[in-house]
This record gives C-alpha cells, sequence and structure tokens, in this order.
C-alpha cells in the first residue's frame, strides 16, 4: 500500500463506525512523521475497551494488544526486556533522514516516542508489563488498560513496511516543487523551488541577479520554509 493510500483510507475510515478514531488518528500521524504524545494520548483514551481484563487477578483471558508508555529513549531497552518477559510486541519504528556535513544520514526513530505496543499469552498478567525494566507503566483510563485493534495496527506496518523501502531520495523532505531556504556559507537566507533530489545532492532553482539560476547543493545546506 502507498503512503497516498494508506493515508486516504485512514482519513475515509472516520465515518466507517466499526473503525476506531485512532485509525483515522494515524493518518496525522502518518503525515507528520510521528505523533505526540498528548494526542497519542486523546486518541487511545477514545479507543479503550469497555470491558474488563480478568477483574482482581489480572490476567487476560483473551489476548489483546496493549501500550506500554516507556521510560524517555528506553523504547529498545523496554522492547527487549518485554520479550524475555514472554510478551510479543511491536515497536513502529520511521525511517527518516538526518542532515550532516558528510550528507544525509539514514536512522530509524520510533513512530510513536515512549510508546510500544505489546500483546501477553493467555493468562499472562499485566502487572510483569508494568514492572519490565524500561517500561514506566502500561497505558489505562478510568481503571481500564487501553487496548488497541489487531486491523489498526497491520495499518501502521503496512506504511512502515513501504517507508523502508523508499530510496533516500524518496525520503528527503526536500522533494521538487519544495520552496527550500539556503543555509550554505555566503548563500543563507536564498530561497528558491527544488528542481530535482538525490541521495547527495539537492538541485534548488533560485532568483539572483535579475536571473534564475539552478543550483546544487547538499542536504545539510538547505531547510524547508
Amino acid at each position: 500500500m502507498s503512503r497516498h493510500a494508506l493515508v486516504k483510507f485512514l482519513d475515509m475510515s472516520q465515518y466507517n463506525s466499526k473503525k476506531s478514531r485512532w485509525t483515522h488518528q494515524c493518518a496525522s500521524c502518518i503525515r507528520q512523521c510521528r505523533i505526540s504524545n498528548s494526542r497519542v494520548i486523546h486518541v487511545l483514551r477514545d479507543q479503550t475497551a469497555s470491558s474488563s481484563f480478568g477483574g482482581d487477578s489480572g490476567l487476560q483471558s483473551t489476548p489483546s494488544w496493549y501500550v506500554a508508555y516507556t521510560q524517555p529513549k528506553r523504547e529498545q531497552l523496554a522492547a527487549t526486556n518485554l520479550v524475555h518477559q514472554g510478551f510479543e510486541i511491536y515497536l513502529p519504528l520511521y525511517r527518516t533522514l538526518k542532515k550532516s556535513p558528510d550528507g544525509p544520514l539514514l536512522r530509524s526513530e520510533p513512530m510513536f516516542p515512549r510508546y510500544i505496543f505489546f500483546k501477553p499469552g493467555v493468562g499472562k498478567s499485566l502487572s510483569t508489563a508494568k514492572s519490565t525494566r524500561g517500561v514506566s507503566t502500561v497505558l489505562s483510563f478510568g481503571g481500564q488498560p487501553a487496548t488497541v485493534k489487531t486491523d489498526t495496527l497491520e495499518l501502521i506496518k503496512q506504511f512502515e513496511t513501504q517507508r523502508n523501502s523508499e530510496s533516500l531520495s524518496q525520503l528527503s523532505p526536500f522533494q521538487p516543487g519544495e520552496l527550500v531556504r539556503l543555509t550554505g556559507k555566503n548563500l543563507t537566507g536564498l530561497e528558491g523551488l527544488v528542481t530535482s533530489v538525490s541521495s547527495k545532492r539537492v538541485n534548488v532553482l533560485i532568483h539572483l541577479l535579475g536571473g534564475a539560476h539552478n543550483m546544487s547543493v547538499g542536504h545539510h545546506q538547505l531547510d524547508m520554509v
């Protein structure tokens, strides 16, 4: 599924009573690359199931996907330890480019910072996840643990797979037609339109001294306007 098709599908899901508001909000996450913690909490509160998760025992008879809120920058640590505790986990990663003097660097960052989706086995206590190293708490509202539907996670996985298959030029925020500002030496403040992009260079059309000039600059020499 392409990025455009996924966004369109998620946008339309708000009109389907069988889809949660969480699914609709994923479209905004994809457009913005990463979603803020406050919005994650807001959406999950709306989706939290109304059923109990096993009474006082804290045991789940029918496994569902839950949400662990991790310590800052400890998503990978929490994920590893949850697996060691016998939980199935899903940590969505967002492949992105970081600027550097040597050119763009590929990095994978959590799509939802400080959040991990996990599923306990039958009879597994959620309290075990709460005490797992790297986990701050298991997200809950009104005494109910927040749950996420499997079809929602499948859509996120499809987008993650598609994103990870894209080339450096496709991942670059500097796409043809975008207005950018140059930051390189002697060029600071100039603005222009991107005409083409490669893994290392971006061609920008600028107007200077009464004429149009096409310049080739590194990714690290540009900012979005």
